[in-house]
């Protein structure tokens, strides 16, 4: 089902599949435009990601012949949209030695897009389909999620960089049904004021968190 949608890959090691699957997992390798990308999904235990055993694992599928390497990580605080300073300290390890590619988070809340060390990390896409009881403790940014687009480039020399990302963001309806929109739908008269209203206010809010790479 998740094939004929489109999906040509899902990540195991987050959640509660950390338990059966081991802190980090090396998922298959994709092949796009030629390249061979390979993703590598880690659970951070207890907020703390080990930047040796990540390193480790790129350089073994470096060994097997990956061009690029994309390094998935659930983690992140329930309730706050910025990295913290142990999540800051292992990306830091990570990327200083240019191993890693592209490093993607996966949070409960949408957070920045930024460079490291030169490398695009994306610390958090957000929960696209949620149920977190916003006023319950949650933000109103729980209903806020991103999809991340980006271009690898191969250089004349071999070389594999990443063009500058571009988020999509969207904003989860629960009301009407747990209707996943994008911001775009805030111009669709067909929709109800107040939906266009949130849509409008998750706007504001992804463009505070995401600024330039936000599409649109």
């Amino acid at each position: 089902t998740l094939g004929f949608a489109g999906v040509d890959l899902c990540t195991s090691a987050s959640g509660p599949a950390v338990d059966l699957s081991g802190a980090g997992v090396v998922a298959s390798a994709l092949e796009v435009n030629g390249l061979d990308v390979a993703v590598l999904s880690y659970a951070a235990v207890d907020g703390v990601l080990d930047p040796d055993e990540v390193l480790a694992d790129v350089a073994r599928v470096r060994a097997a012949g990956a061009d690029a390497v994309v390094a998935v990580v659930d983690w992140g605080l329930q309730q706050s949209v910025s990295p913290t300073a142990d999540e800051r300290a292992a990306i830091e390890a990570v990327t200083a030695v240019g191993a890693v590619d592209l490093i993607v988070g996966q949070a409960p809340v949408l957070r920045p897009v930024e460079q490291v060390n030169g490398v695009w990390v994306a610390w958090g896409l957000g929960s696209m389909l949620t149920s977190a009881p916003t006023g319950g403790g949650w933000p109103p940014a729980a209903d806020d999620a991103g999809v991340l687009s980006v271009t690898f480039v191969r250089s004349i020399d071999t070389s594999v960089s990443i063009s500058s990302p571009t988020v999509f963001a969207t904003w989860c309806d629960r009301d009407g049904g747990f209707v996943v929109r994008l911001l775009d739908d805030m111009g669709d008269a067909s929709l109800a004021p107040a939906v266009r209203v949130a849509i409008y206010r998750s706007a504001v809010r992804s463009r505070a968190t995401l600024g330039d790479v936000l599409s649109g």
